[in-house]
């Protein structure tokens, strides 16, 4: 009876597991990089609530350790940290583990990542701010297609395989992973999977993008999108001349929560110009966030919340089921080759707010 209990019990464990265990000695080359973030901010104004004021100085720091194990093997492990508890949703106040990778390119145009990495929906993924590191976009926050995937300065760190596959015209990326949570705990036993193709071959300066994600954690209570998760996108970057150019994307998504009485479908867009000069950048965006159910009644539970909505009183000052447009200014001052001066003006409209709907 004992063992018939046993064998129920252990139907099958599969494990595979890649190890790859380097010495300092072993590694031809280790470099090691920082980015320091200081300033400060403010939300001048708040609907909803006239008393409190964010605003006040933040700061931020990242560190990089990228290591060459051999001509076809590197890795790369990335620390964040900063105070905490700001404005901007900056790493603190201890330090974060947020990257860990292991990169085998067996070619040129081949390359297999195993471990913790952004997760390639879009190819603007590699212009989002990310904590310190603010030198890819030209404004200080993200748009609010990527500000609700990771925050006004964040990636969406997931955990899992990517390949990518870089050809004359163009690039594609796959990847598999934990959801759309930024652990390795994945307790639904679902992967995420992502395609991102780009291709220039319409015009050397014309990068035309296509994205697609699926993500099902509608059982998984801690953390994630919690919900049953799909996404397509188009995205392009157009480059005038040497001074400037335009970007955007159009996306469609879904947040399924099996329940037929919510709609969960949401549309989102941006549009970016800028102007670059020897000594300056000079940007301009609109994004949108647009729910299918903008009534704001309050009743679409598993739609994130978009912007900088902050609590009061244990409260959202803002509400989910509602269209959110965010506007931006940037300016960037080049002082030195590795130092850059950045001040951003942003306005987040509301169509809707709080007290304006159910009180």
């Amino acid at each position: 009876m004992k063992n018939n209990i046993n064998n129920t019990f252990i139907k099958g464990i599969v494990l595979l597991a890649i190890l790859c265990s380097t010495s300092y000695a072993n590694m031809s080359k280790i470099d090691i990089s920082a980015h320091v973030l200081g300033g400060i901010n403010g939300l001048i104004k708040e609907d909803g609530d006239t008393t409190n004021k964010r605003r006040g100085f933040d700061y931020a720091a990242n560190i990089d350790f990228d290591y060459q194990v051999s001509d076809k093997l590197s890795g790369t492990i990335q620390l964040q940290t900063g105070p905490g508890n700001g404005n901007l949703g900056i790493v603190g106040p201890g330090a974060e583990l947020t990257d860990i990778a292991i990169t085998y390119s067996p070619e040129e145009n081949k390359a297999y990542t195993i471990g913790s990495f952004d997760t390639p929906f879009g190819q603007h993924i590699g212009s989002l701010s990310n904590n310190a590191d603010t030198f890819g976009n030209h404004f200080i926050v993200n748009s609010l297609l990527y500000d609700v995937f990771a925050g006004p300065m964040g990636t969406l760190n997931t955990l899992g395989l990517m390949s990518e596959y870089s050809y004359e015209k163009e690039r594609i990326q796959f990847a598999i992973a934990n959801g759309t949570r930024e652990d390795a705990q994945n307790s639904d036993g679902n992967f995420s999977l992502v395609l991102s193709a780009q291709t220039t071959r319409l015009s050397d300066k014309l990068s035309l993008g296509l994205g697609l994600m699926t993500s099902n954690d509608e059982t998984d209570n801690t953390g994630g999108f919690q919900s049953d998760f799909e996404a397509g996108m188009i995205d392009f970057d157009y480059t005038i001349n040497a001074y400037g150019g335009i970007k955007g994307y159009y996306a469609m998504l879904d947040f399924n929560d099996s329940n037929s009485a919510t709609k969960d479908s949401v549309t989102s867009w941006m549009l970016e110009s800028y102007c670059e000069t020897e000594h300056y950048v000079f940007a301009a965006a609109i994004s949108q966030w647009l729910p299918k159910d903008n009534n704001g009644n309050g009743t679409t539970n598993d739609l994130p919340n978009v912007g900088f909505g902050r609590q009061k009183n244990g409260n959202l000052l803002t509400i989910k089921d509602q269209d959110v447009t965010r506007y931006q200014i940037g300016v960037t001052k080049k002082l030195e080759a590795n130092v850059q001066l950045k001040t951003e003006l942003l306005f987040d409209d509301y169509a809707k707010t709080k007290h304006d709907t159910i009180g």
